[in-house]
């Protein structure tokens, strides 16, 4: 841990790259090596004299033994790294990423949750170097895990031991590309140089987290107790075997027939029986028992308050619109000792329904 330390330090000093100060550090523990072997080896002829003479001509072939070795190992490791067109880097380099994306024709990030959004600095230089992308024809695809995956609760249960809410920061994630996609949306008709952001949630085990932008990618897997991000990651070029790999797996899940777009996630459309139609979007509120409910200003603070005030029939049906998928519903009302206020819920009438939708209104009651 020390040593990583060190490393850090003088990697800072000397302003080196990840991949750079990852060599440092494996150059700084072959020297580690080196010294404690000569140290032995003085000891040792201290303690028996005779052996002084062999032990200097040890040392003397050593030395330049382990001076090639080094020579040998920077060699190796160079031309390894360009003939496969990988290297490996002790965490994700975001900064270094975001930098790339500037003048990237293609970008496509695969991911759980991201510090793209999350981190406020980096998320104010990404939203900067999307919309640079953008205005010079880029096509950006951003691959999110769904919130309500069995993939996201298990990645939510592996980080819990360090103390990360996986679905928390999911959906602060997801928020904020929203709104980054909706404050593009608005720019529109500034020529056909602009490109293309299409955000998408898969619904799947994570395999790989992968940043692509042109032909290169950073690729980290999922360590148990360990970010994606903070974890090693391989750098490669998409044309090497591997690399190819990385693509396809995007590829699969962008097309995937549960694959779905953000904005279907985040937008709600109910239509009540009259056919009046009104768009609710997906928000939390509360600190310390936060609830995630849709709202819309149409209805007031929610739906369900706005179904309580208008005093709709028992049987009144509405239709909810969710992901790409429709349900017909009626509205219910539930009596509670415990509350002298009625509540309304929705119920659901229409089986394969996705856990967003109705199921989600009845949630806050």
């Amino acid at each position: 841990m020390q040593l990583k330390k060190l490393t850090k330090i003088i990697g800072k000093k000397l302003s080196l790259n990840p991949e750079a100060l990852d060599k440092l550090s494996k150059i700084i523990i072959l020297l580690l090596f080196g010294l404690v072997s000569l140290v032995v080896l003085y000891f040792i002829s201290k303690l028996n004299p005779q052996l002084q003479e062999t032990i200097a001509e040890i040392a003397l072939g050593l030395i330049p033994e382990f001076i090639g070795s080094i020579a040998v190992y920077l060699v190796l490791d160079s031309s390894i790294k360009q003939l496969y067109g990988i290297s490996e880097l002790p965490a994700l380099p975001l900064e270094d990423f975001v930098d790339d994306i500037n003048s990237a024709k293609r970008i496509r990030i695969l991911e759980t949750f991201t510090d793209l959004a999350n981190d406020k600095y980096l998320h104010q230089k990404f939203s900067q170097a999307v919309i640079t992308a953008l205005d010079n024809g880029a096509e950006i695809q951003i691959l999110l895990i769904h919130p309500d995956s069995e993939g996201a609760k298990q990645r939510d249960e592996e980080l819990k031991s360090i103390g990360i809410n996986v679905l928390d920061m999911l959906r602060l994630t997801l928020a904020r590309f929203y709104k980054l996609q909706d404050k593009l949306s608005d720019k529109r008709g500034r020529g056909s140089r602009r490109g293309k952001l299409q955000i998408k949630l898969y619904n799947a085990s994570p395999a790989i987290a992968m940043h692509m932008w042109d032909r290169d990618a950073y690729v980290s897997f999922f360590p148990v107790g360990k970010r994606s991000d903070e974890a090693p990651n391989l750098k490669i070029s998409i044309v090497t075997t591997f690399g190819r790999f990385a693509a396809s797996k995007f590829d699969e899940l962008w097309i995937h027939q549960e694959t779905i777009s953000l904005t279907s996630h985040m937008k709600l459309t109910v239509i009540l029986s009259n056919g009046q139609k009104n768009d609710l979007y997906y928000v939390r509120s509360g600190d310390k028992t936060p609830k995630s409910f849709y709202a819309s200003c149409t209805f007031g603070e929610n739906l369900l308050n706005y179904l309580d005030q208008s005093c709709l029939p028992q049987a009144d049906p509405i239709k909810v619109i969710a992901e790409g998928k429709s349900s017909s519903a009626t509205c219910k009302r539930l009596n509670s000792s415990s509350d002298k206020n009625l509540a309304i819920a929705l119920k659901k009438n229409m089986s394969g329904m996705l856990k967003r939708g109705t199921q989600e209104l009845t949630r806050i009651l």
